[in-house]
């Protein structure tokens, strides 16, 4: 899975998600002077005023600085996404790793689904 298919997965995943939610905006390679870098996806749920901020990566070597950049982001939520097989294959150390920098982790199937998981 390429990195764009990871960004696709998360973009359908939060409309999927929050379609019922009313009022949302997305922002893809988005650039602000409080985020440090860019980061790949920003959802914004404007009815409720919450920010979901993901760092998409292809692969599970790329991991570090996603980890460090988004954790600094502000926002209410953190993401990671990752293809499931690089999560499987490397071990479930992402996981703990993610949980200790307070980022969430999203897995992408590369399949469609109809139902709310990714």
């Amino acid at each position: 899975m390429n990195h764009a298919a990871v960004k696709e997965g998360v973009h359908r995943y939060f409309h999927r998600e929050y379609e019922v939610t009313g009022a949302k905006n997305f922002c893809t390679e988005c650039d602000a002077p409080e985020w440090h870098g860019r980061p790949d996806i920003v959802f914004v749920q404007s009815r409720r005023e919450v920010i979901h901020v993901v760092e998409a990566k292809r692969l599970a070597s790329q991991l570090d600085g996603g980890l460090a950049q988004r954790r600094r982001d502000p926002g209410n939520y953190r993401w990671l996404a990752l293809p499931a097989a690089e999560y499987y294959s490397a071990g479930y150390g992402i996981s703990s790793s993610c949980h200790e920098q307070g980022v969430g982790l999203l897995l992408l199937s590369g399949e469609a689904r109809y139902n709310t998981e990714v």
